[in-house]
């Protein structure tokens, strides 16, 4: 009714999405399910490495214009 609803898994540095991969191995799997479930798309950036961080989390200000564009141009693709 407001609009469309993503699931959107963000990249993290190397680091991080090993420790996000040891704490949950299947995560995507399982959102993949909830999304078909719910019938909204999942985008999965992560593993993308190319995204500088403050922590390994916080995407710093210059990358998260680019990570925008990045996740515009996906729910663009994956809204056809």
């Amino acid at each position: 009714k407001y609009g469309m609803v993503y699931l959107v898994r963000l990249p993290t540095s190397e680091a991080m999405y090993e420790l996000e991969e040891s704490m949950s191995p299947k995560f995507d799997e399982k959102i993949f399910v909830i999304a078909e479930q719910y019938n909204v798309k999942y985008i999965n950036l992560a593993g993308i490495q190319s995204y500088r961080t403050f922590d390994g989390n916080h995407i710093i200000p210059e990358d998260a214009k680019i990570l925008t564009q990045v996740l515009c141009d996906s729910i663009r693709q994956v809204g056809k």
